[in-house]
C-alpha cells in the first residue's frame, strides 16, 4: 500500500462516518477494534496502512478515493482558515462598532463541524470578540472551552491557541478587577507557550500583561523583576504595543522610587517611539504617565502641557477608562492651582467614566480626588459619603495605598461631622501606617 497523510486521511475517515450518523462502535468488528478506529480518526501512524484501507472500506471508501478525499479537506480548511484569518485580523486592528457586528454575524453564521481545530479556533475568536465588547462572563466561558479543547489537536499547539486564550483570559480578569487571577492565567499562558510555534509575540505580552498586573496590586518588586527581563530582549521585541507598554510601566515604577529623571527619560522615550509608530493609544497614556511625575515634582506649568498633550489625543483613544485618569490628574492639577471649581468639574466626570467602566483603582482615586475637591471647599458631609465609597472599593480589593490615603482624608472631614466616627477610624489608620508611606504620592 502506497504512503498517505495519517492525520488528513483520518479526518477525511472521521468526517464521512459522521456524514452516515455511524458511531465507531457501529463499524468496530473483530478485524477492528474501536481503539483502533479512534486511533486512525485521530492520525496516529501507529496503526497500520492495511487497517487504515479495511476501515475505508467499510466507509465505502477506496484505497483510490483517498487522494481526493484529502486534497477536497485541504481546499475546505485552506477556505476556512483564511475566513478565521480575516476574522481576528478585523478583531484586532480595534475595528468600529459596525464591523464588529459584522464579526459577530460571520462568526454567528461559520459553520464549523465540532470536535475540530477550527472549531477550537473559532471559540477563541468568539471569546476574544465578547472581551473587547465587554461580554465577560461569555468571554470566559468561550476561552475556558478553547483551552479545554485545544489539547485534542497537536496542530493547535503550534498555533499557539492555548497561550493566547490564557493571555485574553487573564485580559478578561483583569477588567473584572481580578487582578491576581489575571497574574495566574498568564502564568498558565506562558507554561504552554510553545517557542517552536507560531504567534512567537505572544509570550512577550503574556509578559508585559503580568507587569500590568502586579502593578495593579501594587506589587513593585515582582513587576520591576520581569520588566528587567524584558528589557534585556527589548531590541528582539517587534510587537510596538509591548515594548510601548514597557516604556510605561517602567516609568511608573521609577516615578514610584521617586527616581524621577529616569522616569521621565523612559516616559520621553516612549513617547518618541509612539510618534514615530503613529499609535495615538499609547501615546496618550505616556503622556499622562508623564504630567503624573510632573505633578509629583510639583511642577504645575510643565504638567499641565502633558495633560493638554494627551487631551489633544483624546479622540483616537478606543479605551474609555483611559479617560478617567486623565479628567483625575487635571482635577489634581486644578487643585494644586486653586482652580476649585475646574478641578470639580473634572473630578466629577472622572467618577462618571469610572462608574462607566468599571475600573476599580481608577475609580477609586477619581472618587479621592473628587472628595478632595468638596473637602476643600469645606464641604464635609458630601467628602465623606465620597471617601467612604472610595474605602469601599478599596477594602473590597485590598488596595493598600488607596485604603491608606483615603481613611486619611475621610478622618479630616469626620473630625468636623462625627468625632466618634472619626476616633474609631485612627486605629485602622494607625495599622496601614505601619505598612504603607508616601501613598499619596503612590497613587498618581
Amino acid at each position: 500500500m502506497t504512503t498517505f497523510d495519517y492525520v488528513m486521511v483520518g479526518k477525511a475517515l472521521r468526517n464521512k462516518r459522521k456524514e452516515k450518523r455511524l458511531r465507531i462502535e457501529d463499524l468496530a468488528d473483530e478485524n477492528i477494534s474501536t481503539s483502533t478506529i479512534s486511533n486512525i480518526e485521530r492520525g496516529h501512524h501507529s496503526v497500520t496502512p492495511e487497517k487504515v484501507e479495511y476501515y475505508g472500506e467499510k466507509l465505502d471508501i477506496q484505497l483510490q478515493d483517498f487522494a481526493q478525499l484529502v486534497q477536497q479537506i485541504h481546499e475546505t480548511d485552506a477556505n476556512t482558515d483564511f475566513i478565521l484569518y480575516t476574522i481576528q485580523n478585523t478583531l484586532d486592528l480595534g475595528s468600529p462598532r459596525e464591523q464588529k457586528k459584522a464579526i459577530k454575524k460571520r462568526l454567528e453564521t461559520l459553520k464549523i463541524k465540532e470536535n475540530t481545530p477550527h472549531y477550537v479556533v473559532k471559540l477563541f475568536l468568539k471569546g476574544r470578540y465578547h472581551m473587547i465588547n465587554r461580554s465577560m462572563t461569555q468571554a470566559i466561558n468561550c476561552l475556558t472551552d478553547a483551552i479545554r479543547f485545544s489539547d485534542d489537536f497537536p496542530i493547535l499547539t503550534k498555533m499557539n491557541i492555548k497561550a493566547l486564550s490564557y493571555y485574553d483570559l487573564g485580559r478578561t480578569h483583569h477588567y473584572l478587577n481580578s487582578f491576581e487571577s489575571a497574574i495566574c492565567y498568564a502564568e498558565m499562558g506562558m507554561q504552554c507557550y510553545n517557542p517552536d510555534g507560531e504567534v512567537k509575540t505572544i509570550i512577550y505580552s503574556l509578559k508585559i500583561s503580568q507587569v500590568i498586573y502586579y502593578e495593579r496590586l501594587d506589587n513593585i518588586e515582582a513587576a520591576l523583576k520581569i520588566i528587567h527581563e524584558l528589557w534585556k530582549e527589548k531590541e528582539f521585541i517587534q510587537n510596538k504595543f509591548v515594548q510601548l507598554s514597557m516604556y510605561e510601566v517602567k516609568s511608573k515604577i521609577l516615578k514610584r522610587q521617586k527616581m524621577y529623571d529616569e522616569a521621565i527619560a523612559v516616559a520621553r522615550e516612549g513617547i518618541e517611539l509612539a510618534r514615530i509608530n503613529l499609535i495615538h493609544e499609547r501615546a496618550f497614556e505616556l503622556w499622562l504617565t508623564l504630567a503624573s511625575i510632573y505633578l509629583h515634582q510639583e511642577q504645575l506649568t510643565v504638567a499641565e502641557n502633558c495633560l493638554i498633550t494627551a487631551d489633544s489625543f483624546k479622540e483616537n483613544v478606543g479605551n474609555n477608562y483611559l479617560l478617567i485618569s486623565l479628567h483625575t490628574f487635571f482635577a489634581v492639577l486644578y487643585l494644586k492651582q486653586d482652580r476649585s471649581q475646574e478641578a470639580h468639574t473634572s473630578a466629577q466626570e472622572a467618577v462618571r467614566l469610572g462608574e462607566e467602566t468599571n475600573d476599580a483603582p481608577r475609580l477609586t482615586l477619581a472618587l479621592i480626588s473628587l472628595g478632595d475637591c468638596l473637602q476643600m471647599n469645606r464641604q464635609y458631609e458630601e467628602a465623606v459619603t465620597t471617601y467612604q465609597r472610595a474605602l469601599d472599593i478599596a477594602n473590597f480589593h485590598e488596595f493598600k495605598p488607596h485604603q491608606h490615603v483615603t481613611l486619611m482624608e475621610l478622618n479630616k472631614c469626620l473630625k468636623h461631622v462625627d468625632r466618634i466616627a472619626y476616633t474609631q477610624n485612627l486605629e485602622k489608620l494607625l495599622e496601614l501606617n505601619l505598612q504603607l508611606s508616601d501613598s499619596r504620592l503612590m497613587l498618581i
